[in-house]
């Protein structure tokens, strides 16, 4: 795995990029290359992607109800193990189900954290969108 972090002279964050990569790459047909495509003869086998172990996270939120009858909620995210914990994606939904809140614009998501960081997203929404009130819910490629 590859974790590429992109920093301005201040060290502010302007990307973050993880990259899985396999034991053996894919066999690229170089010959058939057209604009659009690169055909592979033989693709990567991804196979210890899908048997990492899993990551356990925590997970903190608070919500804001703004005066102008937005909704704000704030989600930190810490991994605190040592397994880094890919695509954690948060999504709020409505109380009680699993229904998502339209529309919802997110800072940030579909993030990874590798081990000892901590990242906090923040989603804003319309309460009324949220029906009887908002729910968090966190999923991630390798969760627990």
């Amino acid at each position: 795995m590859i974790h590429v972090k992109l920093q301005d002279s201040a060290g502010k964050m302007l990307s973050e990029t993880v990259y899985w990569v396999p034991k053996k790459l894919s066999d690229l047909d170089w010959g058939k290359t057209n604009p659009f495509i690169t055909p592979a003869n033989q693709y990567s086998n991804m196979q210890d992607l899908a048997a990492m172990p899993k990551a356990q996270i925590a997970v903190r939120e608070r919500t804001v109800q703004e005066a102008n009858g937005e909704t704000l909620m704030h989600v930190e995210l810490r991994n605190g193990g040592a397994t880094p914990a890919l695509l954690v994606h948060a999504r709020a939904v409505r109380k009680g189900t699993d229904i998502e809140i339209a529309p919802v614009y997110w800072d940030d998501n579909y993030v990874s954290l590798m081990p000892g960081e901590s990242q906090t997203l923040t989603a804003r929404f319309k309460a009324t969108d949220a029906g009887p009130g908002a729910q968090l819910k966190v999923e991630g490629w390798n969760l627990k």
